[in-house]
Parts: structure tokens; C-alpha cells; sequence
């Protein structure tokens, strides 16, 4: 039968023991023993003149015995010998199996303490652990076998998480390919207090103008109204000042329907002309989005490729978000006073610039 190895003497399962022809031969030994022993006997009797007597017959039987015993004493010595080393055997795999058994349960044991570890570690932070249980409940539900495709996409998904993730922790997230659209619309809809933005044609424009940029795009439009739900929503306030190569630019007819949009959409808006900022200050004329003053949006533009982008930036870093913050307000703070001074030279306010900026927050 299949799986059953049926030992040599022809027994499945049981000790080997001695056969029947082992048995005769040694009974056909100890035989020929007495035989040759009466015989040399006898023959000794016969040749001292005497006769043949039942000492030679007890001899012949006493060593014909002796001769089976030695035998049996042989058997039992190979088989003591075969026991012993079948028992060195079993003892051998017995260590193995155990050693191998204790090592599965401790390492069973190490998984399951450091599961727990992570698991209050988790619990411990600032993240929801509901949101991770529902990843490993849904990484968990992940069929096996999986095609190749969906677990290398899944995997992917999950180390750009935790890459992600331990980029933030460590003050700084960079996105290589570009313009990460996923973040600053994310970011918009998860700030609760503020965000300050510049925005400057180099980034949000095109050429040396924001006409078909960024703003009339369809991520401008989802941004724009992600901003609108804030405050109308959330009450976020949200500034945005717009850096000009001339202040013209801001009244044009082409940007006037660019600013009317975000004032309907309750942003507080502000135009800064660029060769108007102090020399020291012109380096900090660059885009940035600051998020509940926690997290800064940067993205570089491509200088080989108007529009396009090499990467994206997220500081979590107090030290440099505290650093823009600065920026901000001193350029927030000149553009309302550039503002100011112009509405004097002309006699009273522009009809783009009515609204009423919101005070400065000092930072």
C-alpha cells in the first residue's frame, strides 16, 4: 500500500525477530558441533584401546549447546546493538523536531509580542488607529494566490504609504515626478484654521501672465471650490497674495474673473507688484501654501519647461514652516501698504480692491 514501507523481514510495523531459518541454522550448528565434538571424542577413546562411552555422548551435547548459546548471545548482542543505535536514532530526531517546535513557537511568540508592540505603538500616536486596522483588514481580505499584477500594485500602494509617512515624521515629503495633485487637494479639505498662499505666474501662470493657467485648469477648479467648502464649511480662514511683474496685470480684464472667484469663494486676496519689494525680501518670492501653519506646499517649476514641475514639497518641520510663516506675513503686511498707497496716488479705492483685506496675525 502507498506510504507503508514494509521492513526486510517481510513485517510492517513490528520488531524484527528471529526467523525460522535462523533458527534452524543455529540448531544445525550446535548439531554439527556435537557431532565433530562425540566424534573427536570417541575417536580418542578408540584410540587408547578402550571403548566408546555416554562421556564422549555428554561432551558432544555440553558443547553443542555451549555452541547454541553462543549464538543466541551473538543474535542478542546485534540486536542490543541495532536497538541502540535505532534508539540514537529516534532520539536524534526527537531533539530535532523538538528543537525545530521550540523555535516555531518563539518565533510565533516574537511575531505575536511585536504585533502587540506595533499595535500599541499605533494606538499611542497621533494617527486614528481605526485607519490602520482598516488597512490590514483590507490587506488581510487580499485573495490567495493573487494575480502577480494586484499584489505588486498593492504592495506599491503600501511602501508609498509608509515611505510617506516616515518622510513626514522626519520633517520632509518630496514628491519626484512632478505636481502631486493628491496632496494640496487633500490638505485643503483636512485644514480646520488657516492657509496662507502666494501665488506667482512662473507657477500658477502662463509666460510671464496667469491667463490659462493653473487657475482655469481643472485642478485650479477642484482646488478653488475645495478652498470654498473650507470656509464655508469649516470657517478656515484663507489668504492669497498674488506676486505681479506689474500691478496692471491684477485689474486686466483676463484676471479680473481670477480674482472674483476666489473673493466669491470668501478668500482674502492681495496683489504685490515684484520690483516694489525690498531687495532682501525678493528671494522669498517664490510659491508656497501654508496649511494650519503645520505643513508647507511647495512645488519647483521646470525653468527648461513653462507649466511643467520637477517635484513637489511638504515641510512638517516647525523650524521651516515657521520660516515661510514669516515671509508671509512681511509680504502679506507690504502688499497691504503698497495697497494702501495706491489708493491715495489714485483718490480712492479700486473697485478690484474694495474688499477689506483681514488684519495681519503676527506671527
Amino acid at each position: 500500500m502507498d506510504g507503508v514501507q514494509v521492513p526486510p523481514n517481510g513485517s510492517a510495523g513490528t520488531p524484527e525477530g528471529p526467523s525460522d531459518g535462523g533458527v534452524v541454522r543455529r540448531v544445525l550448528v550446535a548439531l554439527l558441533l556435537g557431532a565433530f565434538s562425540y566424534g573427536v571424542a570417541a575417536a580418542v577413546e578408540l584410540a587408547g584401546g578402550g571403548k566408546v562411552t555416554v562421556g564422549s555422548l555428554i561432551l558432544a551435547v555440553v558443547i553443542g549447546s555451549v555452541g547454541f548459546l553462543v549464538q543466541l548471545l551473538a543474535e542478542f548482542d546485534r540486536r542490543l546493538g541495532n536497538a541502540e543505535k535505532s534508539l540514537a536514532e529516534a532520539s536524534r530526531v526527537i531533539d530535532a523536531g523538538f528543537t525545530h517546535l521550540t523555535e516555531v513557537i518563539d518565533d510565533r511568540f516574537a511575531q505575536s509580542n511585536r504585533a502587540s508592540r506595533l499595535l500599541g505603538a499605533v494606538r499611542a500616536s497621533a494617527v486614528d488607529d481605526a485607519v490602520v486596522t482598516r488597512l490590514l483588514d483590507h490587506t488581510a481580505t487580499l485573495g490567495v494566490p493573487a494575480p502577480p499584477l494586484v499584489t505588486a500594485m498593492a504592495e506599491e500602494q503600501i511602501n508609498q504609504a509608509s515611505r510617506f509617512i516616515q518622510q513626514l515624521v522626519q520633517g520632509e515629503a518630496v514628491y519626484v515626478d512632478g505636481e502631486d495633485q493628491d496632496w494640496i487637494l487633500e490638505l485643503t479639505r483636512r485644514c480646520a484654521v488657516s492657509l496662507d498662499a502666494t501665488s506667482t505666474s512662473n507657477v500658477d501662470g502662463v509666460g510671464a501672465t496667469f491667463d490659462g493657467g493653473f487657475w482655469t485648469s481643472g485642478l485650479g477648479q477642484r482646488y478653488l471650490k475645495a478652498q470654498e467648502d473650507a470656509v464655508d464649511q469649516r470657517g478656515v480662514r484663507i489668504r492669497r497674495l498674488f506676486i505681479m511683474r506689474d500691478y496692471a496685470e491684477f485689474t486686466s480684464p483676463e484676471f479680473l474673473p481670477i480674482v472674483q472667484l476666489q473673493r466669491n469663494a470668501g478668500i482674502h486676496v492681495r496683489a504685490l507688484q515684484h520690483d516694489e519689494v525690498p531687495r532682501p525680501l525678493r528671494s522669498s518670492l517664490i510659491d508656497f501654501i501654508l496649511f494650519d501653519d503645520a505643513i508647507r506646499y511647495e512645488v519647483i517649476p521646470d525653468p527648461s519647461a513653462p507649466g511643467e514641475f520637477l517635484k513637489t514639497h511638504l515641510h512638517s518641520d516647525p523650524g521651516a514652516v515657521l520660516e515661510r510663516r514669516h515671509r508671509f506675513e512681511r509680504l502679506w503686511d507690504l502688499a497691504g501698504q503698497q495697497e494702501r498707497e495706491r489708493r491715495e496716488r489714485e483718490g480712492g479705492p479700486d473697485d478690484v480692491l474694495a474688499q477689506e483685506a483681514p488684519p495681519s496675525v503676527e506671527p
